[in-house]
């Protein structure tokens, strides 16, 4: 089940919508262009760094639906954005100092490899939706997916966070 997720958390009178919000058009708000025209999620350790009051190491975006790649390449192209291809056939791109990966796909769940990350900010609207971040609050961390062939130390990190979010 999908629902809204409202989180009542403010940084300096700042809600998190509206952080993430700040901090994506701030660090690539060519991305709310894409946005004007297909579905954008941001998704992963993002919104947990900044949930955290942590700077984001990257900003991972994935479009609902293939069938905007030529759109969205005429959006890079246009602000003469540069990109290679990154190992999910989407585009990485360095943006002034900013890793980013987009890509498209036509299945968000399959986004999923942990609770925690079953929270995404879907930028068309600017809110938060949770897939299983309520289960992960409730419950705590789980792998859904055991066999995702996650790099060492991820799963450390995301014990760590678990901790340090039932701190806030």
């Amino acid at each position: 089940m999908v629902t809204l997720l409202k989180i009542k958390v403010k940084y300096n009178n700042e809600t998190l919508e509206k952080k993430l919000e700040n901090y994506i058009k701030n660090n690539f708000g060519v991305v709310y262009e894409i946005a004007s025209f297909a579905p954008v999620y941001l998704l992963g350790g993002a919104i947990r760094d900044l949930i955290m009051s942590k700077e984001p190491k990257d900003l991972d975006f994935i479009v609902l639906g293939m069938e905007y790649l030529k759109n969205i390449l005429e959006v890079l192209n246009k602000h003469k954005i540069t990109f290679t291809y990154n190992h999910f056939g989407g585009y990485r791109i360095n943006y002034n100092g900013v890793h980013v990966d987009l890509w498209g796909s036509n299945d968000l769940f399959s986004a999923v490899q942990y609770n925690v990350d079953g929270l995404f900010f879907y930028l068309n609207d600017n809110n938060l939706i949770s897939f299983s971040f309520d289960d992960f609050v409730k419950n705590g961390l789980k792998l859904i997916n055991p066999d995702n062939n996650i790099e060492k130390g991820r799963e450390k990190k995301l014990i760590q966070f678990e901790k340090d979010y039932r701190n806030l």
